[in-house]
């Protein structure tokens, strides 16, 4: 069922604007020649016209020019998008702070992601799912955040250079993920991952005692984590 909403009605308004016309303009392109075709086009824009049909919509879109139809829908997929961000934002209950808009900001990213799958051949995923997902970052971005915190005071105690902080930072993502994985289910695949970790940090230049002191900090975050829940 074709539900009309005040984002669409919306829409139609600035889609008309910007191709210049009047309400009365597009009353009389839609075929509307009586006096109420301005009134019919205005009560339509500020949603006031009760589930006008798809075919009132494709009229009035038509009547705004050959690109209006694409830039509706455009328009239309954006909102929905923010919409469904503002519910998955509310759901994980975030601090205020800055913090809070650099998770927005991934979570957004992630979002996107998996909303426009990279691979054509790829199935999309229902919005459930999408959601689902969503949270599931959300809470793994709100976790990572705390120990990339901490990181970053062991670089600023080290002081390696700024530009090295992201590779640092990626291996104690590296580290956290694998903790995740593999913590109290197999030590041994977990000892060994943490070493690769070390192994590969190393052959790109950063230096092992860092490298070292991170895994300790990675290892005792995740461990303040679990006792928590």
């Amino acid at each position: 069922m074709f539900v009309f909403t005040k984002e669409m009605a919306n829409i139609l308004r600035q889609i008309r604007e910007k191709a210049g016309l009047s309400q009365r303009e597009v009353a009389l392109r839609m075929g509307i020649k009586s006096k109420s075709g301005r009134s019919f086009i205005a009560q339509l824009e500020i949603g006031r016209i009760k589930n006008p049909t798809l075919r009132t919509i494709f009229d009035y879109l038509h009547a705004c020019g050959a690109s209006a139809s694409r830039e509706f829908f455009t328009k239309l997929e954006t909102i929905d998008f923010q919409n469904r961000h503002k519910q998955v934002i509310a759901q994980i209950k975030l601090q205020e702070g800055k913090e809070k808009k650099k998770i927005e900001r991934d979570v957004a990213w992630f979002e996107a992601g998996i909303k426009y799958p990279r691979k054509i051949t790829q199935k999309p995923l229902s919005t459930k799912k999408q959601e689902e997902m969503a949270i599931e970052f959300a809470k793994y971005r709100i976790k990572i955040e705390k120990v990339e915190a901490e990181v970053h005071k062991i670089l600023c105690d080290f002081a390696p250079g700024t530009y090295s902080f992201p590779f640092y930072k990626d291996c104690a993502r590296a580290f956290f993920s694998a903790l995740v994985k593999y913590y109290g289910k197999d030590q041994k695949k977990l000892n060994k991952k943490l070493t690769e970790i070390i192994q590969l940090g190393k052959s790109n230049g950063l230096k092992e005692n860092i490298l070292l002191r991170i895994k300790e900090k990675v290892v005792s975050v995740f461990k303040s984590q679990i006792g928590k829940n």
